[in-house]
């Protein structure tokens, strides 16, 4: 009698055993379907927002846009607002898939999730470098027009200092050259100047471009120094001409043959 009833309490234990394992395994199930739903949903939005980003490139190529400060900054500010946020959101469906294999001890399934979250992990590090350089770009591109406009304005400057001396034959103009030196040229070398020390702080952390910088840095100071040594020396010539010139001009009457010597010899004409 108390064989049979222990014989009938094992088999009782069996199915209960065998109850709460195919429990435990509904449950281990469910969760791993849960987690792999999220996963798709997250794989998703990110399919969607990679596509978004496509579309974004393929306006700024039809603009013609590609490539400008403001492009880049454009992409990498949609990498960081839109992109990064969509690879972040598979991660708690990849952790949940590594709990549940994990759980239901499958080997493989563990791997495979953890291989899974390293790479995601790995890929939005990559993403956020991707965005970093595209600023960075922005950055050094808008520097580079930046310093062509103040290089172009130098530019302009001197070619109208040379047409100053052009149209002044008997070089009498050069106060007016020695305060266009001062008050026009050498702000815009300035200009230039600092320009420069912003490309510095871009090439801080390229040895090579940011010794390149100094140097040019020193070039253009040498610029401006010598753009003061000019201004002195114009206006220093000017005063000598214009005693050059004076002579007995106010002795003579206009029109006579005094007068007329008097010019030609301030002009190293006249005898």
């Amino acid at each position: 009698m108390l064989d049979e009833l222990s014989t009938r309490l094992d088999g009782v234990n069996v199915q209960i055993a065998e109850t709460v394992t195919h429990g435990v395994e509904l449950v281990r199930d469910i969760l791993k379907v849960k987690a792999q739903e999220t996963v798709d949903k997250a794989t998703h939005g990110l399919t969607m927002a990679t596509g978004a980003g496509d579309y974004l490139t393929a306006t700024q190529r039809t603009a013609g846009t590609t490539g400008t400060p403001g492009a880049d900054i454009a992409q990498g500010n949609f990498i960081q607002r839109v992109v990064i946020p969509a690879m972040q959101a598979q991660l708690p469906g990849l952790e949940a898939q590594y709990r549940a294999a994990v759980a239901s001890h499958d080997t493989a399934g563990t791997n495979a999730a953890s291989e899974a979250m390293q790479a995601a992990w790995t890929a939005i590090v990559n993403k956020a470098a991707d965005a970093a350089d595209l600023f960075k770009q922005a950055a050094t591109n808008a520097q580079t027009i930046a310093e062509g406009a103040a290089s172009g304005k130098t530019g302009y400057d001197q070619s109208r200092l040379a047409g100053m001396k052009i149209n002044d034959p008997f070089n009498t103009g050069g106060q007016s050259r020695a305060d266009f030196i001062r008050q026009t040229i050498i702000p815009d070398l300035n200009a230039e100047l600092v320009e420069i020390k912003k490309r510095q702080v871009l090439d801080a952390k390229d040895p090579t471009k940011y010794w390149q910088d100094l140097v040019d840095g020193q070039n253009k100071g040498n610029e401006i120094a010598q753009a003061g040594v000019d201004a002195t020396k114009e206006g220093t010539a000017s005063i000598q001409n214009l005693k050059n010139a004076g002579g007995t001009l106010s002795f003579a009457a206009p029109g006579s043959s005094g007068q007329i010597e008097t010019d030609l010899a301030g002009i190293g004409l006249g005898a």
